[in-house]
């Protein structure tokens, strides 16, 4: 593996997927989290936790390329959507950025 400049580290691109809904008949792409989102999911209040879901996907869904579908602003709104769909989204964000039990067991035995 060839080792990286500080432009190539500074500009790549977060990994992106595509989510499966099939309780709405379609799907949406979600993305990795830069560090400053991580920073701020693993430093949200206590009381903010009902809207963590939301909240992760108002960050991490985009469009086809690359561009944020939601703002902060469409957390409210994301949560009166369906909580299936939404939990399907969020569990996705959270496996992709390894922040699930299972992820965080799987790193531990690599090591």
């Amino acid at each position: 593996m060839n080792a990286l400049t500080r432009d190539a580290l500074l500009n790549a691109p977060p990994k992106s997927t595509t989510v499966e809904l099939p309780d709405i008949g379609g799907s949406v792409r979600i993305r990795q989290m830069t560090a400053g989102e991580w920073m701020q999911f693993i430093s949200r209040p206590f009381e903010e936790r009902e809207t963590t879901g939301a909240w992760l996907v108002s960050i991490c869904a985009i469009d086809d390329e690359g561009k944020q579908l939601f703002s902060a602003d469409d957390v409210s709104k994301i949560q009166a959507m369906s909580f299936r769909t939404v939990e399907a989204i969020a569990s996705a964000i959270l496996e992709m950025n390894r922040l699930t039990k299972q992820s965080q067991e799987d790193i531990a035995k690599k090591s």
